[in-house]
């Protein structure tokens, strides 16, 4: 799968470094996973005993789902700010990048803002409002959908295996 969105067909092969590829991808795999897993944490917290009961076990757990939803955001941010520095280190080696690694980055640095806000806001106490959150799991589904648009071109349309070795590919 694709999620960094620049072509490695664009860099050629002498300035592809394929390693520094999968690491961008992988980052921005990791980016999203751990902004779904803040989402979670926020979904299972029942903010009204956070919000309205006195100091109790409840309300602490719920308060810890919230710190645990900014750890993961925090996680989020680091890796897609890793998925940045990777796809520019590709960058840099080849010629200016295509549309699509230009928009892709775009998204990550929006997804990135997204958790930045999200933790300033739980830090200051506050949560973000519903608005915000589904804008930003928005944006996580445009990051997924320019990407795999972007595997289709970078296998030339082999769009049934991950290599153009196809099902006889073997990895044992």
């Amino acid at each position: 799968m694709n999620v960094c969105g620049i072509s490695a067909l664009f860099f050629g092969d002498k300035h592809l470094n394929m390693t520094t590829k999968w690491q961008a991808d992988t980052s921005v795999i990791r980016g999203i996973s751990e902004f779904y897993g803040a989402i979670a944490e926020l979904q299972s917290d029942n903010v009204e005993i956070a919000l309205n009961h006195p100091k109790s076990f409840d309300k602490n757990s719920e308060i810890t789902k919230i710190s645990n939803a900014a750890t993961h955001f925090r996680a989020s941010s680091e890796a897609l700010n890793t998925a940045a520095s990777k796809a520019n280190q590709m960058i840099t080696s080849a010629p200016p990048v295509d549309s699509i690694g230009k928009e892709s980055m775009e998204l990550w640095a929006n997804l990135d803002n997204y958790s930045k806000t999200f933790v300033t806001n739980i830090d200051a106490g506050e949560l973000s409002n519903l608005y915000q959150s589904h804008g930003a799991i928005d944006l996580t589904q445009r990051i997924a959908n320019l990407g795999m648009s972007a595997s289709l071109m970078h296998l030339n349309q082999h769009k049934e295996h991950h290599t153009k070795g196809g099902a006889v590919a073997e990895f044992k």
